[in-house]
């Protein structure tokens, strides 16, 4: 192998290095990137999550008071029969 192609080989051989290590800082940063999308997700799931929460406690509220209200309801009905009131 003459000189010439030895340095053509060398020299491509560095290129493929460098090129390579574009590559993984490349690769580096999309996980960087990938890793703070997720971080940021998890933040926003967490408080999608809070508001389902106080959602569903809101509603079971809204559900014991409906139970309650008939109650009372149902009370006043018996007192009006009981008073024959119409």
């Amino acid at each position: 192998m003459d000189k010439n192609t030895e340095n053509a080989i060398v020299n491509a051989l560095g290129d493929i290095h460098v090129t390579l290590d574009y590559m993984k800082n490349d690769l580096s940063d999309m996980k960087n990137d990938v890793s703070d999308v997720k971080k940021s997700f998890n933040v926003f799931s967490g408080k999608v999550l809070d508001k389902l929460d106080t959602l569903d406690g809101k509603v079971t509220e809204a559900i014991d008071l409906k139970k309650e209200i008939e109650k009372h309801s149902l009370d006043i009905e018996a007192i009006k029969k009981h008073l024959n009131i119409q």
